[in-house]
């Protein structure tokens, strides 16, 4: 079975996917003290918040 997804969405959630990588990467760069990774709540947090206000602002 193959399922469509119209391709609205599909540039919402890459839109979205994108920001949440730019907010993990920063947040990993501008990390003071010892190398460490990113915020991955705050990326993920991010995403689905651009996510949220897209997918309304569309329908």
């Amino acid at each position: 079975m193959t399922v469509q997804i119209a391709p609205q969405a599909v540039m919402i959630l890459v839109i979205g996917c994108i920001v949440g990588l730019t907010v993990y990467r920063h947040t990993a760069r501008t990390h003071t003290g010892a190398p460490t990774r990113g915020d991955l709540v705050g990326a993920i947090g991010t995403a689905v918040g651009v996510i949220t206000v897209l997918a309304s602002s569309s329908a």
